[in-house]
């Protein structure tokens, strides 16, 4: 009857440690952000912004510094794919080039939306 009852509350306890959430941790980074519309070599948008990203489910925030804000939600688990708040699909890629043809050493992704890239520097 004690193991019973050892045997039950070891049970009781686990379950509530794996049921209990886990706070993700959010990351956020210095950067300098460019965007380009859909065909264009130059950059509507050039300026300082942070990226925050959350370490567990990976969703994407942009803050730009004139305080303009893109969110990027990773909602069905797929590798670099995300929805922005309009509903379009985005697509994070790694190790770029720049638009313009030229390769950029220290630039670290870019998010291809609907309407256009966001290139990331973190060193710029």
């Amino acid at each position: 009857m004690k193991l019973q009852s050892i045997l039950i509350s070891t049970i009781y306890v686990a379950g509530l440690c794996v049921s209990l959430p886990a706070k993700a941790e959010i990351q956020t980074r210095n950067a300098y952000c460019k965007y380009y519309p859909n065909g264009s070599n130059i950059a509507r948008v050039s300026m300082p912004c942070k990226i925050s990203s959350d370490v567990e489910v990976l969703d994407v925030t942009i803050d730009w510094q004139d305080g303009g804000r893109e969110i990027f939600k990773n909602y069905t688990g797929a590798a670099f794919i995300y929805t922005d708040t309009r509903g379009g699909e985005v697509v994070k890629r790694l190790g770029l080039y720049d638009p313009d043809g030229g390769f950029e050493a220290v630039s670290d992704r870019a998010y291809k939306m609907e309407s256009g890239t966001i290139y990331i520097w973190w060193r710029k």
